[in-house]
């Protein structure tokens, strides 16, 4: 488990002992690292790091291996960036790093160090906060939520904008996938909505947490099945939720 900061570190955990097993420090000159991810390549793992900078341009993404040396920054991705992960196409075998940034959320491939696509709707001066890749019915997806309250949908290859749901007035932070064609989206508002991305509507707000929740995530309970687990901004407790539709 990787964990940004905004003091400027990241330190990786052994969830096995909760041994904390490397700590990176100074990673950028200024601005805050709001997010990171792990990147897997032939047998060996890197931690890919972003960068928001509040006063001018970021620190380019940066690629770490744990000997804690830098070993590469991916070209022009100096951008305000609160949401960092990695995909892997299976049917080009192309790998992929996804960034949501403040305006558009935008992709990169690692083998050519390049910029991939841009995915925008002009939707200026918002922040993108969670991005999720799916496949769904052979179209590749990519999903993303933003801080003014809306979900939006794009063609990963051709960054054609497919679909937008509006949730609501509330910033919108994580998102995850359940059961294929459901998003819970954590939300300011101190709700979890459940959108339906076939239909493209909102089903139901899950109240529970008593500050804006910012983490979502879907796993495998051993005894429960597919659950969701959530977290706030204050709360010292992860609550785990069990939902049939």
């Amino acid at each position: 488990m990787s964990i940004s900061s905004n003091d400027n570190y990241i330190k990786i955990w052994n969830l096995i002992n909760w041994e904390c097993i490397l700590n990176l420090t100074n990673i950028n000159k200024e601005g805050f690292l709001f997010s990171s991810c792990f990147l897997y390549q032939n047998n060996d793992i890197y931690i890919i790091t972003s960068n928001f900078n509040y006063k001018g341009n970021s620190d380019p993404i940066k690629i770490f291996n744990f000997n804690k040396q830098k070993i590469n920054e991916i070209k022009n991705s100096n951008e305000k960036t609160y949401f960092i992960d990695t995909f892997y196409d299976n049917i080009s075998s192309k790998k992929f790093i996804i960034t949501g940034n403040l305006n558009f959320s935008q992709s990169y491939e690692y083998e050519n160090n390049n910029i991939y696509y841009k995915y925008n709707d002009n939707n200026s001066g918002y922040g993108i906060n969670s991005i999720i890749i799916t496949n769904n019915k052979g179209i590749i997806k990519l999903i993303e939520s933003s801080e003014d309250g809306i979900i939006r949908i794009f063609n990963f290859h051709s960054g054609l904008l497919l679909n937008k749901i509006t949730i609501s007035e509330s910033i919108l932070y994580g998102v995850s996938l359940w059961k294929d064609n459901y998003l819970f989206v954590g939300c300011k508002d101190k709700t979890i909505k459940i959108v339906d991305i076939e239909k493209i509507l909102m089903v139901k707000s899950l109240t529970g947490h008593n500050n804006r929740v910012l983490t979502i995530k879907t796993i495998i309970h051993p005894e429960y099945g597919e659950c969701i687990l959530s977290q706030n901004w204050v709360d010292s407790e992860i609550k785990l939720w069990g939902y049939e539709i």
